[in-house]
Protein backbone atom coordinates (compact mmCIF):
# COMPACT_ATOMS: atom_id res chain seq x y z
CA UNK A 1 0.00 0.00 0.00
CA UNK A 2 1.78 3.31 -0.82
CA UNK A 3 2.05 5.99 2.12
CA UNK A 4 2.59 9.62 0.42
CA UNK A 5 3.61 12.74 2.65
CA UNK A 6 3.07 16.03 1.99
CA UNK A 7 4.08 18.95 3.20
CA UNK A 8 2.66 22.34 4.67
CA UNK A 9 3.88 24.97 3.11
CA UNK A 10 3.89 28.40 5.26
CA UNK A 11 1.59 30.42 5.59
CA UNK A 12 4.67 33.82 5.65
CA UNK A 13 8.32 33.90 4.23
CA UNK A 14 8.58 35.46 1.49
CA UNK A 15 7.17 34.27 -2.17
CA UNK A 16 10.69 33.49 -2.99
CA UNK A 17 11.37 31.59 0.22
CA UNK A 18 7.71 28.99 -0.23
CA UNK A 19 8.77 28.37 -3.70
CA UNK A 20 12.29 26.97 -2.56
CA UNK A 21 10.53 25.28 -0.01
CA UNK A 22 8.00 23.60 -2.47
CA UNK A 23 11.68 22.90 -4.75
CA UNK A 24 13.08 21.26 -1.86
CA UNK A 25 9.81 19.28 -0.79
CA UNK A 26 9.78 17.68 -4.20
CA UNK A 27 13.59 17.12 -3.81
CA UNK A 28 13.57 15.64 -0.61
CA UNK A 29 10.79 12.88 -1.86
CA UNK A 30 7.55 14.93 -0.71
CA UNK A 31 4.41 13.62 -3.04
CA UNK A 32 2.29 16.97 -2.38
CA UNK A 33 2.72 20.41 -0.86
CA UNK A 34 -0.20 22.64 -0.26
CA UNK A 35 -0.19 26.51 -0.03
CA UNK A 36 -2.45 28.62 2.32
CA UNK A 37 -4.65 30.87 0.70
CA UNK A 38 -4.69 33.63 3.45
CA UNK A 39 -5.24 37.06 2.94
CA UNK A 40 -3.37 38.68 5.60
CA UNK A 41 -0.14 36.83 4.21
CA UNK A 42 -0.43 39.42 1.36
CA UNK A 43 0.93 36.80 -1.30
CA UNK A 44 -1.28 35.04 -3.39
CA UNK A 45 -1.43 31.17 -3.11
CA UNK A 46 -2.51 30.99 -7.00
CA UNK A 47 0.47 32.70 -7.85
CA UNK A 48 3.36 31.08 -5.59
CA UNK A 49 1.88 27.79 -6.99
CA UNK A 50 1.68 28.65 -10.95
CA UNK A 51 5.75 30.02 -10.42
CA UNK A 52 6.29 26.87 -8.64
CA UNK A 53 5.10 24.55 -11.15
CA UNK A 54 7.52 26.07 -13.12
CA UNK A 55 10.36 24.86 -10.83
CA UNK A 56 9.56 21.45 -10.10
CA UNK A 57 8.35 18.32 -12.18
CA UNK A 58 6.25 16.09 -10.28
CA UNK A 59 5.06 17.19 -6.82
CA UNK A 60 0.93 17.46 -6.21
CA UNK A 61 0.50 21.48 -5.85
CA UNK A 62 -2.89 22.55 -4.40
CA UNK A 63 -4.53 25.27 -2.32
CA UNK A 64 -4.94 24.24 1.97
CA UNK A 65 -7.15 25.61 1.33
CA UNK A 66 -9.00 28.38 -0.80
CA UNK A 67 -12.80 29.28 0.04
CA UNK A 68 -15.57 30.31 -2.01
CA UNK A 69 -16.63 33.35 0.46
CA UNK A 70 -12.96 35.54 -0.22
CA UNK A 71 -12.66 34.04 -3.61
CA UNK A 72 -16.23 33.86 -5.99
CA UNK A 73 -16.53 30.58 -7.20
CA UNK A 74 -16.49 31.09 -11.00
CA UNK A 75 -12.85 33.09 -10.20
CA UNK A 76 -12.09 29.70 -8.61
CA UNK A 77 -13.18 27.69 -11.37
CA UNK A 78 -11.05 29.65 -13.93
CA UNK A 79 -7.77 30.11 -11.73
CA UNK A 80 -8.17 25.67 -11.29
CA UNK A 81 -8.55 25.54 -15.11
CA UNK A 82 -5.64 27.71 -15.25
CA UNK A 83 -3.24 25.65 -13.44
CA UNK A 84 -5.00 22.17 -14.97
CA UNK A 85 -3.93 23.80 -18.07
CA UNK A 86 -0.19 25.12 -17.29
CA UNK A 87 0.62 21.55 -15.31
CA UNK A 88 -2.02 18.89 -16.51
CA UNK A 89 -2.50 15.92 -13.37
CA UNK A 90 -0.17 17.56 -10.84
CA UNK A 91 -3.16 20.51 -9.53
CA UNK A 92 -6.00 19.98 -7.69
CA UNK A 93 -7.95 22.58 -5.10
CA UNK A 94 -8.31 22.26 -1.43
CA UNK A 95 -11.13 24.12 -0.49
CA UNK A 96 -13.02 24.11 2.54
CA UNK A 97 -16.05 26.96 4.36
CA UNK A 98 -13.10 29.41 5.03
CA UNK A 99 -12.95 29.43 8.82
CA UNK A 100 -10.44 32.19 9.88
CA UNK A 101 -9.28 33.27 7.13
CA UNK A 102 -13.20 34.55 6.71
CA UNK A 103 -13.02 35.83 10.04
CA UNK A 104 -10.20 37.78 9.35
CA UNK A 105 -12.26 39.58 6.72
CA UNK A 106 -15.10 40.58 9.27
CA UNK A 107 -17.40 37.71 7.83
CA UNK A 108 -18.39 34.64 8.35
CA UNK A 109 -17.57 31.30 6.76
CA UNK A 110 -19.90 29.96 4.10
CA UNK A 111 -22.59 27.66 5.16
CA UNK A 112 -22.41 24.11 4.11
CA UNK A 113 -25.35 24.63 1.90
CA UNK A 114 -23.64 27.24 0.66
CA UNK A 115 -20.47 25.60 0.05
CA UNK A 116 -21.96 22.61 -1.24
CA UNK A 117 -23.29 24.81 -3.98
CA UNK A 118 -20.25 26.66 -4.64
CA UNK A 119 -18.77 23.02 -4.88
CA UNK A 120 -21.29 21.77 -7.70
CA UNK A 121 -20.46 25.20 -10.14
CA UNK A 122 -17.22 24.72 -9.70
CA UNK A 123 -16.96 21.51 -10.75
CA UNK A 124 -19.72 22.22 -13.99
CA UNK A 125 -17.60 24.87 -14.71
CA UNK A 126 -14.85 23.05 -15.19
CA UNK A 127 -16.32 20.51 -17.04
CA UNK A 128 -17.50 22.54 -20.04
CA UNK A 129 -21.25 22.83 -18.66
CA UNK A 130 -23.25 26.18 -18.52
CA UNK A 131 -23.91 27.45 -15.00
CA UNK A 132 -26.09 30.64 -14.00
CA UNK A 133 -24.82 33.03 -12.31
CA UNK A 134 -27.05 36.49 -11.58
CA UNK A 135 -28.47 37.76 -14.48
CA UNK A 136 -25.55 35.69 -16.70
CA UNK A 137 -27.46 32.30 -17.51
CA UNK A 138 -24.59 31.28 -19.45
CA UNK A 139 -21.65 31.41 -17.27
CA UNK A 140 -19.18 28.94 -18.58
CA UNK A 141 -15.55 28.45 -19.45
CA UNK A 142 -14.28 27.95 -22.58
CA UNK A 143 -11.74 24.75 -23.73
CA UNK A 144 -11.74 23.75 -20.53
CA UNK A 145 -8.00 21.53 -19.27
CA UNK A 146 -8.36 18.26 -19.34
CA UNK A 147 -7.51 16.14 -16.93
CA UNK A 148 -10.18 18.74 -14.84
CA UNK A 149 -8.60 20.07 -11.16
CA UNK A 150 -10.15 17.78 -8.60
CA UNK A 151 -11.52 19.11 -5.95
CA UNK A 152 -10.07 18.28 -2.71
CA UNK A 153 -12.85 19.25 0.22
CA UNK A 154 -11.31 19.98 3.31
CA UNK A 155 -13.42 18.87 6.26
CA UNK A 156 -13.28 18.68 10.08
CA UNK A 157 -17.40 18.50 11.55
CA UNK A 158 -20.02 16.06 10.42
CA UNK A 159 -21.59 17.77 7.73
CA UNK A 160 -18.48 19.05 6.13
CA UNK A 161 -17.26 15.47 6.17
CA UNK A 162 -20.55 14.16 4.64
CA UNK A 163 -20.04 16.66 1.77
CA UNK A 164 -16.80 15.40 1.17
CA UNK A 165 -18.30 11.81 0.71
CA UNK A 166 -21.16 13.16 -1.88
CA UNK A 167 -18.99 15.84 -3.63
CA UNK A 168 -15.21 15.65 -3.21
CA UNK A 169 -12.67 14.26 -5.81
CA UNK A 170 -11.27 14.16 -2.81
CA UNK A 171 -11.27 14.53 1.08
CA UNK A 172 -8.46 16.74 2.99
CA UNK A 173 -9.88 16.13 6.58
CA UNK A 174 -8.13 17.99 9.87
CA UNK A 175 -10.17 15.80 12.40
CA UNK A 176 -7.58 13.51 14.25
CA UNK A 177 -5.21 10.64 13.62
CA UNK A 178 -5.80 8.00 15.41
CA UNK A 179 -7.78 5.20 14.92
CA UNK A 180 -10.96 6.00 16.35
CA UNK A 181 -10.99 9.25 15.00
CA UNK A 182 -10.21 8.39 11.94
CA UNK A 183 -13.06 5.43 11.98
CA UNK A 184 -15.39 8.46 13.18
CA UNK A 185 -14.63 10.21 10.04
CA UNK A 186 -14.71 7.53 7.88
CA UNK A 187 -18.50 6.75 8.63
CA UNK A 188 -19.27 10.49 8.03
CA UNK A 189 -17.97 10.21 4.85
CA UNK A 190 -19.43 6.69 4.09
CA UNK A 191 -22.39 8.60 4.80
CA UNK A 192 -22.15 11.33 2.44
CA UNK A 193 -21.11 8.83 -0.43
CA UNK A 194 -24.45 6.69 0.02
CA UNK A 195 -26.35 9.60 -0.92
CA UNK A 196 -24.86 10.02 -4.29
CA UNK A 197 -23.96 6.40 -4.11
CA UNK A 198 -20.32 6.48 -4.47
CA UNK A 199 -18.02 4.17 -3.08
CA UNK A 200 -16.37 5.49 -0.29
CA UNK A 201 -12.86 3.29 -1.12
CA UNK A 202 -12.97 5.15 -4.10
CA UNK A 203 -12.54 8.84 -2.52
CA UNK A 204 -9.00 9.09 -1.60
CA UNK A 205 -8.43 10.76 1.84
CA UNK A 206 -5.54 12.78 2.90
CA UNK A 207 -5.42 13.50 6.93
CA UNK A 208 -3.78 16.40 8.66
CA UNK A 209 -1.48 16.44 11.31
CA UNK A 210 1.14 18.90 13.00
CA UNK A 211 4.35 16.96 13.41
CA UNK A 212 6.63 17.77 15.95
CA UNK A 213 10.17 15.41 16.30
CA UNK A 214 13.21 16.13 19.19
CA UNK A 215 15.35 14.22 20.57
CA UNK A 216 13.19 15.01 24.05
CA UNK A 217 10.21 13.70 23.28
CA UNK A 218 8.34 16.36 25.82
CA UNK A 219 10.24 18.63 24.31
CA UNK A 220 8.30 17.98 20.89
CA UNK A 221 5.03 17.55 22.63
CA UNK A 222 5.38 21.06 24.47
CA UNK A 223 5.84 22.63 20.89
CA UNK A 224 3.29 21.25 19.17
CA UNK A 225 0.82 21.03 21.81
CA UNK A 226 -0.78 24.84 21.82
CA UNK A 227 -1.51 24.59 18.16
CA UNK A 228 -3.77 21.52 18.55
CA UNK A 229 -4.74 23.48 21.58
CA UNK A 230 -6.20 25.88 19.34
CA UNK A 231 -7.68 23.92 16.69
CA UNK A 232 -9.46 22.08 19.41
CA UNK A 233 -10.94 25.49 20.16
CA UNK A 234 -11.98 25.79 17.18
CA UNK A 235 -14.27 22.79 17.13
CA UNK A 236 -12.34 20.57 14.28
CA UNK A 237 -12.43 17.76 16.48
CA UNK A 238 -15.50 17.79 18.12
CA UNK A 239 -17.09 14.62 16.44
CA UNK A 240 -14.10 12.46 17.22
CA UNK A 241 -14.18 13.80 20.91
CA UNK A 242 -17.14 12.56 21.25
CA UNK A 243 -17.08 9.27 19.80
CA UNK A 244 -14.18 8.27 21.88
CA UNK A 245 -15.91 9.73 25.28
CA UNK A 246 -13.21 13.05 25.27
CA UNK A 247 -14.56 16.87 25.61
CA UNK A 248 -12.14 20.21 24.73
CA UNK A 249 -9.95 21.72 27.51
CA UNK A 250 -12.25 24.37 29.56
CA UNK A 251 -9.13 26.30 30.00
CA UNK A 252 -8.54 29.22 28.50
CA UNK A 253 -4.37 28.76 29.04
CA UNK A 254 -3.03 25.61 26.90
CA UNK A 255 -0.29 25.63 29.62
CA UNK A 256 -3.07 24.89 32.25
CA UNK A 257 -4.39 21.97 30.92
CA UNK A 258 -3.30 18.59 32.65
CA UNK A 259 -0.02 16.99 31.08
CA UNK A 260 -1.16 13.97 31.01
CA UNK A 261 -4.81 15.20 29.25
CA UNK A 262 -2.88 16.82 26.98
CA UNK A 263 -0.39 13.94 25.90
CA UNK A 264 -3.65 12.12 25.62
CA UNK A 265 -5.06 14.41 23.51
CA UNK A 266 -1.89 15.07 21.63
CA UNK A 267 -1.58 11.30 20.98
CA UNK A 268 -5.38 11.46 19.26
CA UNK A 269 -4.57 14.48 17.26
CA UNK A 270 -0.59 15.12 16.27
CA UNK A 271 2.82 13.49 16.10
CA UNK A 272 4.93 14.56 18.22
CA UNK A 273 8.15 12.44 19.49
CA UNK A 274 11.72 11.23 19.29
CA UNK A 275 13.14 10.43 15.65
CA UNK A 276 12.03 6.65 16.80
CA UNK A 277 8.78 7.21 18.05
CA UNK A 278 7.69 9.10 15.02
CA UNK A 279 8.95 5.97 12.39
CA UNK A 280 7.06 4.16 14.61
CA UNK A 281 4.13 5.76 14.53
CA UNK A 282 4.34 6.79 10.97
CA UNK A 283 4.45 2.83 10.50
CA UNK A 284 1.43 2.16 12.72
CA UNK A 285 -0.58 4.60 10.63
CA UNK A 286 0.38 3.34 7.36
CA UNK A 287 -0.57 -0.33 8.45
CA UNK A 288 -3.52 0.60 9.83
CA UNK A 289 -4.59 2.30 6.19
CA UNK A 290 -3.68 5.42 6.04
CA UNK A 291 -2.64 6.57 2.53
CA UNK A 292 -1.96 10.19 2.73
CA UNK A 293 -0.24 12.15 5.67
CA UNK A 294 -0.18 15.97 5.51
CA UNK A 295 2.66 17.53 7.62
CA UNK A 296 2.49 20.47 9.65
CA UNK A 297 6.22 21.15 10.90
CA UNK A 298 6.10 23.10 14.18
CA UNK A 299 7.97 25.07 15.07
CA UNK A 300 9.59 27.30 12.41
CA UNK A 301 12.99 28.34 11.90
CA UNK A 302 15.67 26.32 12.00
CA UNK A 303 14.01 23.02 14.15
CA UNK A 304 11.65 23.53 10.85
CA UNK A 305 14.73 22.95 8.36
CA UNK A 306 15.73 20.47 10.61
CA UNK A 307 12.68 18.48 10.81
CA UNK A 308 12.17 18.89 7.09
CA UNK A 309 15.13 17.54 6.40
CA UNK A 310 14.76 14.68 9.19
CA UNK A 311 11.03 13.20 8.02
CA UNK A 312 11.19 12.05 4.63
CA UNK A 313 14.85 10.77 5.39
CA UNK A 314 13.53 8.42 8.02
CA UNK A 315 9.60 8.07 7.18
CA UNK A 316 9.69 7.29 3.13
CA UNK A 317 12.23 5.01 3.25
CA UNK A 318 10.57 2.84 6.15
CA UNK A 319 7.63 2.61 3.97
CA UNK A 320 8.24 0.34 1.36
CA UNK A 321 7.14 0.90 -1.76
CA UNK A 322 6.37 4.38 -0.46
CA UNK A 323 4.43 6.85 -1.96
CA UNK A 324 6.90 9.99 -2.22
CA UNK A 325 9.72 7.73 -3.63
CA UNK A 326 12.01 8.98 -1.02
CA UNK A 327 14.74 11.41 -2.01
CA UNK A 328 14.59 11.45 -5.55
CA UNK A 329 17.89 10.35 -7.67
CA UNK A 330 20.27 13.27 -7.60
CA UNK A 331 18.48 15.53 -5.05
CA UNK A 332 20.50 17.09 -2.30
CA UNK A 333 21.28 16.91 1.34
CA UNK A 334 19.50 18.79 2.92
CA UNK A 335 21.54 21.28 4.29
CA UNK A 336 20.51 23.54 7.70
CA UNK A 337 20.09 27.71 7.89
CA UNK A 338 23.58 28.81 8.79
CA UNK A 339 24.77 31.63 10.55
CA UNK A 340 25.65 32.98 6.92
CA UNK A 341 28.71 32.78 5.38
CA UNK A 342 30.61 36.10 7.38
CA UNK A 343 30.93 33.92 10.04
CA UNK A 344 33.37 31.44 8.27
CA UNK A 345 37.00 31.26 8.76
CA UNK A 346 39.74 29.14 8.56
CA UNK A 347 38.98 27.80 12.18
CA UNK A 348 35.50 26.84 10.71
CA UNK A 349 34.43 22.97 10.41
CA UNK A 350 33.79 21.46 7.73
CA UNK A 351 30.05 20.74 9.37
CA UNK A 352 29.99 24.81 9.86
CA UNK A 353 30.23 25.29 6.12
CA UNK A 354 28.28 22.85 5.37
CA UNK A 355 25.44 24.28 7.02
CA UNK A 356 25.73 27.55 5.22
CA UNK A 357 22.79 27.89 2.58
CA UNK A 358 20.61 30.16 0.36
CA UNK A 359 17.88 30.54 2.42
CA UNK A 360 17.86 27.26 4.15
CA UNK A 361 17.78 24.98 1.23
CA UNK A 362 20.09 22.73 -0.77
CA UNK A 363 22.50 24.36 -2.77
CA UNK A 364 23.14 21.81 -5.51
CA UNK A 365 21.92 18.60 -7.02
CA UNK A 366 24.74 15.83 -6.17
CA UNK A 367 25.58 15.29 -10.23
CA UNK A 368 26.94 18.99 -10.02
CA UNK A 369 29.11 18.09 -7.33
CA UNK A 370 30.37 15.65 -9.42
CA UNK A 371 30.78 17.67 -12.70
CA UNK A 372 34.27 18.47 -14.28
CA UNK A 373 36.02 20.77 -12.22
CA UNK A 374 35.66 24.81 -12.30
CA UNK A 375 37.65 27.77 -10.31
CA UNK A 376 36.00 29.68 -8.15
CA UNK A 377 35.67 32.32 -10.64
CA UNK A 378 33.58 30.41 -12.76
CA UNK A 379 31.48 28.96 -10.30
CA UNK A 380 30.89 32.55 -9.08
CA UNK A 381 29.73 33.57 -12.46
CA UNK A 382 27.63 30.73 -12.67
CA UNK A 383 25.49 31.21 -9.89
CA UNK A 384 25.57 35.32 -10.65
CA UNK A 385 23.96 34.56 -14.26
CA UNK A 386 21.50 31.92 -12.86
CA UNK A 387 20.46 33.82 -8.99
CA UNK A 388 20.87 37.55 -9.97
CA UNK A 389 19.04 38.64 -6.97
CA UNK A 390 21.12 36.78 -4.81
CA UNK A 391 23.90 38.80 -2.45
CA UNK A 392 27.22 37.81 -2.84
CA UNK A 393 27.54 36.21 0.58
CA UNK A 394 25.00 33.82 -0.70
CA UNK A 395 26.72 33.21 -3.72
CA UNK A 396 29.60 32.56 -1.61
CA UNK A 397 28.01 30.43 0.58
CA UNK A 398 26.87 28.36 -2.86
CA UNK A 399 30.09 28.05 -3.84
CA UNK A 400 32.16 27.13 -0.66
CA UNK A 401 29.81 24.27 0.15
CA UNK A 402 31.18 23.17 -3.69
CA UNK A 403 34.39 23.73 -3.05
CA UNK A 404 34.30 21.91 0.45
CA UNK A 405 33.00 18.87 -1.38
CA UNK A 406 36.18 19.36 -4.34
CA UNK A 407 38.72 20.15 -1.37
CA UNK A 408 37.97 17.36 0.38
CA UNK A 409 37.08 19.37 3.78
CA UNK A 410 40.31 21.31 3.56
CA UNK A 411 38.23 24.54 5.44
CA UNK A 412 41.19 26.76 5.11
CA UNK A 413 41.47 25.86 1.38
CA UNK A 414 37.99 26.56 0.75
CA UNK A 415 37.71 29.73 2.69
CA UNK A 416 40.85 30.94 1.60
CA UNK A 417 39.44 30.19 -2.28
CA UNK A 418 36.15 31.79 -1.59
CA UNK A 419 37.65 34.78 -0.06
CA UNK A 420 40.31 35.48 -2.50
CA UNK A 421 38.13 35.42 -5.60
CA UNK A 422 34.56 36.54 -4.62
CA UNK A 423 35.49 39.82 -3.06
CA UNK A 424 36.27 41.01 -6.38
CA UNK A 425 34.07 41.73 -8.48
CA UNK A 426 32.99 38.92 -9.52
CA UNK A 427 29.33 39.13 -9.76
CA UNK A 428 29.16 43.01 -11.00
Amino acid sequence: MPFELHLATGPGGSIADQIDAIVQAEQLGFAGTGVADHVEDGKDAYVILGLAGARTSAISLYTAVTNPKSRHPFHLAVVANTLAELYPGRTKMGIGTGDSVIVNLGTKPATVDAFRDALQRIRALLDGEMVPFGTNPNGHIENPAKPRTPLMVTASGPRALRTAGELGDEAMLLAGISAPFRAQSAKRIAEGAAVAGRDPASIPVTHNAAVSIDDDSEAAHARVWPVVFTWLKMGFFNDGLQAVGLSVPEESDPAAVDPAAAKELVGHLAIAGTPASVVERMGQLRSEGVERLYCFLFPRGVARHKQLALLPRLVIPASAGGGGGGPRPGAPTPLLRGEGVAHLSPASTPEEIKRVSCGGYPYAPAERLAAPRRTPREEARDYAVVCPSRSLASIQGRVGQRLLVREGGDVAAVVGAVEAHLRRRLVG
